[in-house]
C-alpha cells in the first residue's frame, strides 16, 4: 500500500516578506514619531502649566494687595471725614435744627424725621425743599458738599446718624432708609444698623468698622458699609457711614489681563463661602448668591495660601491660586483661577498634528512595502537588521547598500531618515531642557513633521514672550497705582510719577506739564537741564508738548534736533534722540502732558504701557485737583 503524503507550508502575512517589510518600516518610522510627539506634548503642557501657574500667583498677589489697600483707604476716608471740622459742624447743625423743629412742632424726633421724609425721599438732586423748616436751610448748606465728596471718591451713599436716638438725619442719596431709626426702626437689624451700634458701643475717636456684605433692601442689592464716630471734642455727637459701591470692587476683581477666556479673580467669605465680588460668568449679580465651597476656599479659611488643581464651583477642572486676605473686621479670601481645559487646548493641537503625521506615515510605509517587497528581499535583510536596532532607540546607524535600483534609493532615503531622526531627537532634547533657541529648518513645504516642530517652537516662544510682556505690564500698572496712591498734592504726585516712569520705562529724562488757564505749565521734571529757547511753559499747540495737547493724542519723535533738550547722565549732558509726548485727559478735559526723552527708540511695550496709563493718571490728577478745590468751597460756605 502506497501512502502519498502531501505537505503544504503556508506563509502567513506576518511571516511573509511583505508583512515583515510593512511591520519593520512602521516600527522604524512611527516609534521616533511617537516618542517625539509624546515628548513635545508633555513639554508644551508642562511649560504652559508652569507659566500659567506663575502668572496666577502673581495676579493673586497683585489683586490681594489692591483689594486690601482699597478697604484700608475706605476706612481711612471715613475716619478722616468724620474728624473734618466741616463734618462736625454739619452734624451739630443737623442736630440743633431737628431739635428746633421738634420744639416748634411739639412732636418726637422720630415723628419729626417722618415730616422731613416726603420732601426729600428719592430726590438726591434736591438741595432745598423750601418748606420753611430749619432742617431745609441746613440741608441746603451741606448737601452739595457731601454730594461732591461722594461723587469724587465714588461712594454709593453717605449717612449722618444721631448717636443717641439712632435717627438717620441725613443721606446724600435719600433712599428709603432716610429718616428711619437704627435702634428699633425697619432697618435696625441690617448691617448698617450693626455698624451704627458698633460705633456707638466703641465710643472712641479712632474707631472704624467695616461691615460685611448683606442684602440691603433700600438699595435693592447687596451692600457693605464703613463707619466712624463724629466727636465734638470729647462728646460723641454723631456717626458717619459710607455705603461702598459694588462697581469699584468689581473694577479691581474683574480686570482680567492675561487670564484668557476662563480665568477670573473672585472674593469669597470664609464664614459662609459665598461670593463677595461678582463673577464675570454670570450676567446677574452673584454676590451672596453663588457658593464657592471648595478645597481652596476651605484652605484659605484655615489661613493657608497656595495653588491647587481642583473642580471649581462651576464643575470645571481648574488651577486656583488662593490666599486669605488681611482686611479688618471680615474673613475673606481671594482666588485667581483658570480652567485647565484652556491650558491644554494648544497642546492638544500639537498632539492631533502628531497623530495625523503618524497616520500619513503609516499609509506611505505600507504602500512602499507592498510595491517593492518582491525585489527587496536580499538588500532588505541588511536594512532589517538596522531597523531592529533603530526600534531599540539606537539611531547611530549607517546604511550601506550598493545598488542603483529602487533599493539603493530606499537605502539612501533610510539613511537620510536616520539623520533626520537624530536631528529631531537632538532638538527635542534641547527643548526638554528649556532651550527655545533651537532652530528646525523643514526640508520642504511638505515636511509636515519639520513644519509642525518649527511651528511648535515659534508658538512656545510667542507664548513665553507674551507672558513676560503681560506680566511686565501688570506689574508696572500695579506699581504705578502704588506710586499715585494716597492723598497727594499735584507737585508730589507729579514728582513721584515722573521718577517712576523714567525708572520703569528705562528712559533718561522726563517732565510733567499741567494745563493752567490755557497754558501748559512745567510742574516737575527728571534730569532735564536745557530746552530750546528756555521754554518751560507752552501754549496749546506750541511745540511738541503743545501739539500733543492740541491733538489729544500721543506724539513720538525720532532723531530730534541736537539742541532740542539735554539731560544729565553719568554727570554729563546728553542729548536724547527720541521724545514722546503723552496728553492725559479726564472726561475729554485736558489735564496735562507727560514728556519723556530717551537715547534709545521707544519699544512697542513702552508705548502700550503709556497708553494704558494715561487714563489712570488723569483720574488721579483730577482727584488731586478736586481735593485742592474742596477747601475753597468749604470756606465760602462757612
Amino acid at each position: 500500500m502506497n501512502t502519498k503524503i502531501e505537505s503544504k507550508t503556508e506563509v502567513t502575512f506576518f511571516r511573509s516578506l511583505r508583512g515583515t517589510l510593512i511591520l519593520l518600516l512602521l516600527s522604524v518610522s512611527l516609534m521616533p514619531l511617537i516618542f517625539m510627539g509624546i515628548l513635545a506634548y508633555m513639554l508644551a503642557e508642562n511649560t504652559l502649566t508652569t507659566e500659567i501657574t506663575n502668572k496666577l500667583v502673581a495676579v493673586r498677589d497683585i489683586k490681594a494687595n489692591q483689594i486690601e489697600r482699597y478697604f484700608d483707604e475706605r476706612l481711612g476716608d471715613v475716619k478722616i471725614l468724620a474728624q473734618n471740622p466741616t463734618t462736625i459742624a454739619a452734624m451739630l447743625a443737623f442736630e440743633e435744627t431737628v431739635e428746633k423743629d421738634i420744639e416748634s412742632q411739639g412732636i418726637s424726633e422720630v415723628s419729626m424725621m417722618q415730616v422731613y421724609r416726603p420732601s426729600y425721599l428719592g430726590k438726591p438732586e434736591l438741595v432745598d425743599a423750601e418748606d420753611e423748616t430749619a432742617y431745609s436751610a441746613v440741608h441746603a448748606e451741606y448737601q452739595a458738599m457731601f454730594k461732591t465728596y461722594m461723587e469724587t471718591y465714588g461712594y454709593y451713599d453717605i449717612f449722618l446718624i444721631e448717636p443717641h436716638s439712632g435717627a438717620i438725619v441725613f443721606t446724600v442719596y435719600k433712599e428709603d432708609d432716610f429718616g428711619t431709626n437704627l435702634l428699633d426702626g425697619p432697618y435696625a437689624q441690617t448691617n448698617i444698623g450693626q455698624a451704627f451700634r458698633s460705633v456707638q458701643e466703641a465710643n472712641h475717636q479712632e474707631f472704624t468698622i467695616l461691615e460685611d456684605f448683606a442684602y440691603y433692601e433700600p438699595s435693592g442689592e447687596p451692600a457693605s458699609f464703613v463707619a466712624a464716630p463724629i466727636f465734638d471734642q470729647s462728646e460723641l455727637i454723631g456717626v458717619l457711614v459710607f455705603q461702598l459701591p459694588l462697581d469699584q470692587i468689581d473694577a479691581i476683581m474683574q480686570e482680567r489681563n492675561g487670564l484668557g477666556e476662563t480665568g477670573e479673580t473672585i472674593l469669597i467669605s470664609s464664614d459662609d463661602f459665598l461670593l463677595r465680588s461678582n463673577s464675570h460668568f454670570f450676567d446677574e449679580n452673584s454676590i451672596l448668591e453663588q457658593e464657592v465651597d471648595t478645597e481652596a476656599t476651605r484652605a484659605s479659611a484655615a489661613g493657608e495660601m497656595g495653588v491647587k488643581n481642583i473642580i471649581d464651583y462651576r464643575g470645571e477642572a481648574t488651577i486656583i491660586a488662593h490666599k486669605p486676605l488681611n482686611i479688618p473686621d471680615v474673613r475673606w479670601s481671594l482666588n485667581a483661577k483658570i480652567d485647565t481645559a484652556e491650558i491644554s487646548a494648544s497642546t492638544q493641537q500639537t498632539l492631533l498634528m502628531t497623530l495625523g503625521i503618524m497616520g500619513i506615515g503609516t499609509i506611505i510605509v505600507v504602500g512602499v512595502a507592498l510595491f517593492f517587497s518582491n525585489s527587496l528581499a536580499k538588500p532588505l535583510l541588511q536594512v532589517t537588521k538596522i531597523a531592529r536596532k533603530l526600534s531599540g532607540g539606537d539611531v547611530d546607524q549607517t546604511v550601506s547598500v550598493n545598488s542603483r535600483s529602487e533599493i539603493g534609493v530606499l537605502a539612501t532615503t533610510f539613511q537620510e531618515m536616520i539623520a533626520y531622526q537624530k536631528q529631531m531627537a537632538q532638538a527635542a532634547n534641547r527643548l526638554a531642557e528649556g532651550d527655545l533657541t533651537v532652530e528646525i529648518i523643514p526640508k520642504s513645504e511638505r515636511d509636515m513633521l519639520g513644519n509642525a516642530f518649527q511651528q511648535m517652537i515659534i508658538n512656545l516662544r510667542e507664548i513665553t514672550a507674551e507672558n513676560e510682556s503681560q506680566l511686565w505690564q501688570s506689574i508696572g500698572q500695579a506699581e504705578l497705582s502704588d506710586t499715585m496712591r494716597g492723598q497727594l498734592d499735584e507737585l508730589t504726585l507729579a514728582s513721584n510719577l515722573i521718577q517712576f516712569l523714567c525708572r520703569y520705562l528705562d528712559v533718561q529724562a522726563g517732565a510733567v506739564y499741567l494745563q493752567k488757564d490755557g497754558f501748559l505749565e512745567l510742574i516737575d521734571s527728571y534730569a532735564y537741564v536745557y530746552r530750546k529757547e528756555l521754554a518751560n511753559n507752552f501754549y496749546i499747540g506750541q511745540g511738541v508738548v503743545g501739539q500733543a495737547a492740541q491733538e489729544e493724542s500721543m506724539i513720538v519723535l525720532r532723531r530730534v534736533p541736537h539742541n532740542y533738550v539735554k539731560f544729565i547722565a553719568d554727570s554729563q549732558e546728553v542729548v536724547p534722540t527720541n521724545v514722546v509726548a503723552c496728553p492725559f485727559l479726564y472726561e475729554e478735559r485736558l489735564i496735562g502732558v507727560i514728556e519723556l526723552g530717551s537715547e534709545n527708540d521707544f519699544m512697542p511695550r513702552q508705548i502700550e504701557f503709556l497708553e494704558r496709563s494715561m487714563e489712570n493718571i488723569a483720574i488721579v490728577f483730577n482727584m488731586a485737583q478736586a481735593r485742592t478745590s474742596v477747601p475753597d468751597r468749604k470756606v465760602s460756605q462757612n
